[in-house]
């Protein structure tokens, strides 16, 4: 019985890092910018020791740095899940206010279909359905427009966001 659940245990395991490993690499690949929390910390420590060796910090002065360093790093944390709770709420509002939209527009679809006839009533689904559609092309074609604008000005080696990423 042990053995089994030991190989069970093991197996299970074996696929937990093996889906952890995958997630991490699909990660990488949809944001090749993304930094671990490892890779952050290696790189603000090589930045501490290139400061220091640049500017000949003594010890005090390198510990200090690090103080320094590490309230940086804590107040952009603070910044980044400050910035996240909004962007929720301001989520949990658009999501709100579209439903809201929704309803009102199902009221007064209904409050129009009081007035028609059955043949009219056809006829007012059929337009609705002909604009909903040619909205919806409308939407992909400004998605398609803004995603082309953002690969051009990826492209572009003198935009500014590419120089700062070179630095």
């Amino acid at each position: 019985m042990n053995r089994i659940a030991l190989r069970f245990f093991t197996s299970a395991m074996i696929l937990f890092l093996a889906l952890n490993v995958s997630a991490q690499k699909r990660q990488k690949e949809m944001n090749p910018r993304a930094e671990t929390r490892t890779d952050v910390v290696e790189r603000h420590e090589r930045h501490i020791e290139n400061l220091s060796k640049e500017l000949s910090l003594t010890a005090e002065q390198e510990a200090q740095l690090r103080a320094i360093m590490e309230k940086r790093r804590s107040e952009a944390a603070a910044l980044r899940e400050t910035r996240r709770k909004e962007m929720e709420i301001r989520r949990a509002e658009q999501k709100a206010r579209v439903e809201a939209t929704r309803e009102r527009m199902q009221q007064h679809d209904e409050e129009i279909k009081a007035l028609l006839t059955e043949e009219q009533k056809l006829r007012y689904d059929q337009i609705r359905q002909e604009r909903a559609a040619e909205a919806r092309q409308r939407l992909v074609e400004r998605r398609q427009q803004q995603q082309s604008r953002v690969d051009e000005s990826a492209e572009k080696p003198d935009s500014p966001k590419s120089r700062h990423r070179k630095k």
